[in-house]
């Protein structure tokens, strides 16, 4: 490339580049917190249910902290709660609040602005002795002369990418919930949050196998439906195969899982075949494989290997939030969230 080209191409990108930082820069002030800094501002948190009631002061402290934190000064809790008494139907998100009923309480209070977070939370038994929580949270701003509303609402929890809050007691895991619910809010409000929840899991550990009540008759034919397979990014090399040998999907159908077992020739060493499995997590709606988990690595079969390293089931547990596995030797548990290996149980005799 010659100079003047190459230095039209740099020229070009240097203003691509002020571009996006002056977009950046212009949807920092679009923020309807921008410019308060050293200002005050009223912040109130409604609950909208009996859970997220039990939890408004884990909020409120949350959203205050992260306000001063950004250098913006918070009106105190009381003349706050002074104000939702005189704002009446404030605690309605979708309420109409006039201009002259914002600015004759704003110069009452002597607040720039006034940042309302409508808050949901629910609790439920998890898989074992622990609960897991979600929380969501909507924003209603309010401020200027013209008593402009800005009106934010965030993602739901429980959707993949963002998991619910685990806990071993109700209230750790909702307050861990709440605080991640009111950091992605403030991020909405183009805030920094300094020291981001994430989200608390449990860890669980397999138990067993158990015997079977008397009486119970427990039949399970392991399903192999080529259309999930077909989605998994299965190995196919003339020396090194991969077959899937059962699937599953998740209870909503979005997601399913496939067994895959590995088989490796070389015939210049000895032992010529090499074995191993794993399992594909593929998202079925927009057919594309999102995780890989390793059941058995390929390699010579090992003392504590009584059975075949083949998946032999494998199946969606809590909605789409765990799967397990089995393979002749080990049953296998994981989170799917963050594909971590949760629990591997070797099993007492061989399933195959």
């Amino acid at each position: 490339m010659c100079s003047f080209e190459r230095c039209r191409r740099v020229t070009q990108l240097l203003l691509a580049v002020a571009a996006i930082s002056a977009t950046a820069v212009a949807s920092a002030k679009e923020s309807p917190l921008a410019g308060l800094k050293d200002e005050r501002i009223a912040a109130v948190v409604f609950p909208q249910d009996k859970t997220a009631a039990a939890v408004v002061r884990s909020a409120q402290s949350r959203l205050e902290s992260i306000l001063i934190d950004n250098g913006i000064i918070v009106l105190d809790r009381k003349k706050a709660a002074e104000l939702k008494d005189v704002m009446k139907g404030l605690d309605d998100p979708t309420a109409f609040v006039t201009a002259e009923t914002f600015m004759e309480n704003a110069e009452k209070f002597k607040i720039k602005a006034l940042a309302a977070i409508y808050l949901k939370g629910e609790i439920v038994p998890g898989l074992a002795n622990y609960y897991t929580a979600t929380a969501h949270a909507d924003i209603r701003v309010i401020g200027d002369a013209n008593a402009k509303v800005s009106a934010l609402t965030t993602l739901p929890m429980g959707l993949r990418g963002r998991p619910p809050s685990h806990g071993l007691t109700r209230n750790s895991a909702i307050v861990n919930a709440t605080y991640r619910a009111i950091d992605q809010a403030c991020e909405e409000l183009a805030l920094d949050v300094m020291d981001r929840a994430e989200p608390k899991a449990v860890r669980l550990k397999l138990v067993g196998p158990v015997a079977v009540p008397a009486g119970a008759k427990i039949t399970r034919k392991p399903a192999n439906d080529k259309t999930v397979a077909s989605i998994a990014a299965l190995e196919a090399q003339r020396w090194r195969v991969e077959e899937a040998t059962c699937t599953a999907r998740s209870a909503d159908g979005a997601l399913g899982i496939i067994g895959g077992y590995i088989r490796d020739t070389d015939h210049r060493r000895r032992p010529p075949r090499l074995y191993g499995s794993r399992v594909h997590l593929v998202d079925i709606k927009a057919k594309r494989a999102l995780d890989t988990f390793e059941c058995s690595p390929v390699e010579k079969k090992t003392k504590a290997e009584r059975g075949t390293k083949e998946v032999l089931d494998c199946m969606f547990v809590s909605g789409w939030r765990y799967a397990a596995a089995v393979t002749g030797n080990d049953l296998l548990f994981w989170d799917v969230e963050t594909g971590r290996e949760l629990s591997r149980m070797a099993l007492p005799k061989s399933a195959k």
